[in-house]
């Protein structure tokens, strides 16, 4: 996958074995990543960092991956982030919450590192077409 150097995915995850998988994977694809362990600091990167893209968990110790989407959607500088939940929650009616609310994106766990690279290729592509 082609990424230029100031491309940078986003991962906010707080399962360390999951955050270190993502990590080694893009990693491995010459993809810059920054992984936040909670929502927080997720927040603080994305204020700081300006990721390209965002791959965000459901459920994170202090806040939910939906409330981080709600604050990126509705910020002037990053509502245009593409934005894909990482979740284990892989029934219909959660998938369809998740892009009712804004997702770009919605892969659920177990994840494939083919998964991830498509899901984040396809959302550069569009991101880069609409600018």
């Amino acid at each position: 996958m082609q990424t230029s150097n100031d491309e940078l995915v986003l991962v906010i995850e707080d399962d360390p074995g999951i955050a270190h998988v993502l990590e080694t994977i893009l990693r491995l694809y010459n993809i810059n990543v920054e992984v936040a362990k909670n929502g927080t600091l997720g927040l603080k990167y994305i204020k700081e960092k300006k990721p390209q893209i965002i791959l965000c968990d459901i459920m994170l110790p202090d806040m939910e991956g939906y409330d981080i989407l709600k604050i990126v959607k509705e910020d002037n500088e990053s509502y245009k982030t593409p934005f894909i939940f990482l979740t284990a929650f892989a029934d219909p009616a959660d998938v369809r919450k998740g892009m009712n609310e804004g997702a770009d994106d919605y892969i659920t766990k177990p994840f494939t590192a083919d998964t991830i690279i498509k899901a984040i290729k396809s959302q550069l592509e569009l991101h880069r077409n609409s600018d």
